[in-house]
């Protein structure tokens, strides 16, 4: 299930279609295509959240070979889309809009750890974890220079 939030207390959007990708990230140096799904174009209110559902048609075969050796797997999630703002009786350009998260995966098919009951939603974000870490890495390097220079 794709779960869109509107927080916009005075803008609705309009959503173009949206194509949901899953690829398996296990194995790094060959990133395999599972599958995707396309939710048709959309309009979303303001303060609304839309819930879409979709269903992939994917080889077992493919989702054999993503598993590691204790039975866990990781997938890359992407969502891409562009949307328009509608304020008040105008809308705005097109914005595109890329987004997507890893996902874990454990030994019973689960994205959860064991003992936790309700399941938590994977948040998609812009940057990758990569851009994330070198980011924070950046910042300290600041902050480095900058203590040494003040001696």
């Amino acid at each position: 299930m794709l779960k869109l939030q509107n927080p916009n207390k005075d803008k609705g959007i309009f959503y173009d279609p949206v194509n949901v990708t899953i690829r398996n990230k296990s194995n790094t140096t060959n990133i395999t295509y599972i599958g995707n799904y396309i939710v048709p174009k959309f309009y979303q209110g303001h303060k609304k959240t839309a819930k879409k559902v979709g269903n992939l048609t994917v080889d077992k075969k493919v989702l054999e070979r993503a598993v590691f050796a204790n039975g866990t797997a990781v997938f890359r999630v992407d969502m891409e889309t562009a949307v328009r703002f509608k304020i008040m009786a105008w809308k705005t350009k097109r914005h595109r809009i890329v987004v997507g998260a890893d996902v874990v995966v454990n030994d019973q098919g689960s994205k959860n750890p064991p003992g936790q009951k309700k399941p938590k939603d994977v948040k998609l974000s812009q940057a990758p974890m990569g851009l994330k870490f070198c980011g924070m890495v950046g910042i300290l390097l600041n902050f480095l220079v900058f203590i040494f220079l003040n001696f």
